[in-house]
């Protein structure tokens, strides 16, 4: 890792627990984390996120979109470009 360049662009999603939840229902797996983790989880995301320069990074709240993505999925071309 220490010999490949940073990043151009970190993308990160986030989502309400509701859609989270409802779009893990619909998935054919089995689901061990509990909220407790999901917290954790979140916790360590954002101490990293918080060491990324925000030049480099766009977060996106995905709450309202379909899995399809096509409102963030512009927003990322868009700045890539």
């Amino acid at each position: 890792r220490s010999l490949l360049p940073p990043p151009d662009l970190i993308v990160s999603l986030s989502a309400s627990p509701q859609t989270i939840s409802q779009r893990l229902a619909t998935r054919s797996r089995i689901n061990i984390a509990s909220s407790e983790d999901s917290v954790l989880f979140n916790s360590f995301v954002a101490e990293w996120l918080d060491s990324i320069p925000a030049s480099s990074l766009l977060n996106l709240d995905v709450s309202g979109e379909s899995e399809n993505y096509p409102k963030s999925v512009q927003v990322i071309l868009e700045r890539l470009t």
